[in-house]
C-alpha cells in the first residue's frame, strides 16, 4: 500500500515504517487523523505487529549464551545501541546497572526508549528502528522491495 498523500505520498506504507518511524509514531499518536491517512494508520499499525512477531535471528549476548535472543537492552542516552538477550540471561552482566537500561521488545516501547532518553531526534527514531529491524533480518540496502519482502 502507497501512502498516497503528503510528504511521503510516493512511498510504500512499508517503507515508511522501517525507515521514517518519526512519522508513524505522529501518525499513531495523532486521534484526528481522517481519509486515507487514517488507511495508512491502519495499515501502519498491522505492519507493526509483524514487525513486533518477527523473530530476532542473532544469538544472545550473554556469556557463553547460545540461545536464541528475544529482547534488546538499550542504555539511557550516549548511542543508540542495543544489545541482544534471551529470556534467562540477565542484561546486567556486563556491568550495567538496571537504572541504566530499558529493555525493548516492540517498535513503540523503541520509540519511547527515544523519547525518554535521546529527546525523541529523528534521527535516533530511525537508528533504533533500523538496528531492530537488521536483528530480524533486513537487508542491509532497504528500499521499496526489501522493505516489503520484510513484512511478508
Amino acid at each position: 500500500m502507497q501512502v498516497g498523500v503528503g510528504k511521503y505520498s510516493d512511498k510504500s506504507v512499508a517503507l515508511v515504517v522501517l525507515k521514517k518511524s518519526e512519522y508513524v509514531k505522529w501518525l499513531l499518536e495523532n486521534p484526528g487523523i481522517s481519509g486515507q491517512l487514517a488507511k495508512v494508520k491502519t495499515e501502519a499499525g498491522r505492519l507493526i505487529s509483524i514487525f513486533d512477531a518477527k523473530p530476532i535471528k542473532k544469538n544472545c549476548g550473554g556469556h557463553n549464551c547460545q540461545n536464541q535472543a528475544v529482547r534488546f537492552s538499550a542504555y539511557h542516552g550516549g548511542q543508540v545501541d542495543l544489545y541482544a538477550w534471551c529470556d534467562t540471561c540477565d542484561e546486567c552482566q556486563a556491568g550495567a546497572g538496571r537504572s541504566k537500561l530499558s529493555i525493548v521488545k516492540t517498535y513503540m516501547e523503541a520509540l519511547e526508549h527515544i523519547d525518554l532518553y535521546f529527546d525523541s531526534r529523528k534521527t535516533d527514531y530511525q537508528q533504533i528502528i533500523r538496528n531492530i529491524a537488521s536483528a530480524k533480518g533486513l537487508s542491509a540496502r532497504c528500499g521499496e522491495k526489501q522493505a516489503e519482502a520484510f513484512f511478508v
